[in-house]
């Protein structure tokens, strides 16, 4: 029975895990963002306006040359189990109710991974102008529950599987964005600013599959499958995106913002763009005769069309009040349209950053709703003269290191001249 079960998770994994792939990020991968949960449209100044809302450059803006040396960021997670269940299930010997408990952490529309990953280097600002240079990549799949249930119980109490629920899409590359903001007009007593984030993005890597399917049968002679995935790589193309801010003082110490996120962001892909199929069948396979090469696979590839794909666009409002020493803020991000590292579920998230001395700012963020369900941020940074070192982590529900979905975290250093 064991090597009965150990048989058909291999076959089924080789047919599956074609579809998983890599793709690109939404949301800035900053100490600020990661450390407040998401609030960066208000609370970001400064260098931190250029990856938030540009339009705050103008109303804020900074003496001096400011130079963002490095800027990094990770992360992963999942919507079904934790960290905890990882280290509690790990290289142990399930029993029913270990994989009863582990099944029911998995949607019916099964388990959905994400990974990550952001870079800037040499991000400079001065008199309200930023440029800087970004790598992004992030990953998104999705796995029928049933791989799970027939991972656990083998096919005994199931005689027919279908594996329609799994999927993935991904994009990897990198951008110069130039930002600018400035006073546009007076308007209710105040004066409202506005921004731009310009970008030439170019684009190094896309994939994304298809249709995607996999059946398994229990017969007679043994056991019967097939398995088709078909997805479409390039590898190269070129694009541009903008971005678009606004902010207002309202009051003594209190500002409001609005970012209109990629309302342009399209990549033209041109170069190698291939359509890729797989396909695997066998028949009557069994312990006996799996040595006998039964399993039958097909791989073809043909040049395809270019086409665009990009970001979806989002909207981001906030409110909050700025002070020297205590600011907070909230937030309240929606995108318009599935895709790529954002979720057309609303997310509100609130933050503060307190500095209990000038030279160690604190930061604490949670944010509800959105991709990650929930989630809690955390982060601090260190001011040495001109130097400035920051930090940020978020956990998606959960509240540590080791608790929770998923984990991002992110790490910058400035130097102010």
């Amino acid at each position: 029975m064991k090597m009965k079960r150990m048989l058909v998770t291999s076959a089924v994994l080789a047919v599956l895990l074609v579809s998983a792939t890599g793709s690109a990020n939404a949301d800035p991968m900053t100490p600020l963002f990661l450390g407040t949960a998401g609030v960066g449209t208000i609370l970001g100044t400064g260098l931190d306006a250029a990856f938030g809302n540009p339009a705050q450059l103008g109303m804020t803006q900074s003496d001096g040359f400011h130079l963002r040396l490095v800027g990094i960021g990770a992360g992963i997670g999942n919507n079904s189990v934790g960290f905890a269940e990882y280290r509690k299930y790990n290289g142990a010997d399930l029993n029913d109710m270990d994989k009863a408990a582990i099944l029911s952490k998995v949607p019916s529309d099964g388990l959905r991974l994400r990974t990550d990953g952001g870079a800037s280097a040499m991000a400079v600002l001065i008199d309200g102008w930023s440029v800087h240079a970004d790598a992004f990549a992030v990953g998104r799949g999705q796995f029928d529950r049933q791989i799970f249930e027939l991972l656990f119980y083998g096919n005994a109490d199931q005689s027919n599987w279908n594996f329609t629920n799994t999927s993935g899409e991904g994009m990897a590359g990198g951008q110069i964005v130039l930002s600018h903001g400035g006073r546009l007009m007076q308007a209710f007593g105040h004066d409202l600013f506005g921004g731009f984030s310009a970008s030439y993005i170019r684009g190094l890597y896309y994939a994304k599959s298809g249709e995607t399917q996999a059946t398994l049968a229990t017969q007679e002679g043994g056991l019967s499958g097939a398995g088709l995935a078909n997805w479409t790589t390039a590898e190269g193309g070129n694009g541009f995106g903008l971005d678009l801010g606004l902010a207002m003082p309202i009051g003594p110490r209190w500002t409001a913002g609005l970012k209109f996120e990629h309302v342009v962001n399209l990549v033209k892909w041109t170069r190698n763009v291939r359509d890729r199929q797989y396909e695997a069948h066998f028949d009557d396979l069994t312990v006996d005769n799996y040595d006998d090469s039964l399993v039958v696979t097909t791989e073809t590839s043909r040049p395809g069309e270019s086409f665009t794909r990009g970001l979806p666009p989002a909207i981001r409002a906030g409110v909050g009040r700025i002070g020297t020493s205590f600011s907070v803020a909230a937030e309240v991000a929606v995108a318009l349209r599935d895709g790529l590292g954002v979720s057309t579920k609303p997310s509100v998230a609130t933050g503060l950053e307190y500095s209990p001395i000038h030279l160690l700012p604190l930061r604490l963020g949670a944010s509800v709703g959105g991709e990650s369900g929930w989630s809690i941020g955390w982060g601090a940074g260190l001011r040495l003269g001109p130097v400035r070192l920051d930090t940020g982590m978020k956990i998606d529900q959960g509240v540590w290191v080791g608790s929770g979905r998923g984990m991002s975290g992110s790490l910058s250093l400035d130097l102010s001249l």
